[in-house]
């Protein structure tokens, strides 16, 4: 999909979702004993929340910023059989961290 259509696509729904609050905000004020715009404005508050986190993934390059998609990758996440990395042995050296001083005051 090229990225003047993702725009658009993302403009709409961010349209739709503000429509919606709107529209039912104002039945709530026209009505406030009902209970079913709360209900909507509070799904489309969810779904505004998940289509700026899926257009977070985008910016930060993510291959796909499906809600599904990313359920998928994190299900399939698995650490490597085998030892630990170097650098979380108690005996590693810390690069961050200077070597202490050795005999004579030089580092060791």
């Amino acid at each position: 999909m090229g990225l003047r259509r993702r725009q658009t696509s993302l403009v709409m729904i961010l349209l739709l979702i503000f429509g919606t609050e709107l529209v039912n905000g104002i039945t709530l004020l026209a009505s406030p004993a009902s209970t079913n715009p709360v209900a909507i404005i509070s799904y489309a508050l969810v779904a505004s929340v998940l289509v700026g986190i899926g257009r977070a993934w985008e910016l930060v390059g993510a291959r796909d910023t499906g809600i599904f998609a990313s359920i998928a990758v994190l299900a399939q996440h698995q650490h490597a059989p085998g030892p630990p990395p170097a650098a979380h042995h108690p005996d590693a050296h810390d690069p961050h961290y200077p070597e202490p001083p050795g005999p004579g005051g030089r580092p060791g």
